[in-house]
């Protein structure tokens, strides 16, 4: 018997007051950014795996 395998939700739509922005817009050629966040600067990497993380 084939165990059962709910289907994956889908994915919700973006409200009109959200902003999205693509991350090659902000990523362009390079694989890590700086954020400055009030007095504190984030670096947000992009993985060889496509994944994000972002660290202080």
């Amino acid at each position: 018997m084939i165990p059962h395998t709910p289907p994956a939700p889908a994915p919700v739509a973006p409200k009109p007051s959200e902003r999205i922005t693509d991350s090659s817009t902000l990523f362009g050629p390079h694989n890590e950014i700086f954020i400055r966040h009030g007095q504190d600067i984030y670096t947000l990497r992009r993985t060889r795996n496509g994944k994000l993380i972002l660290t202080k």
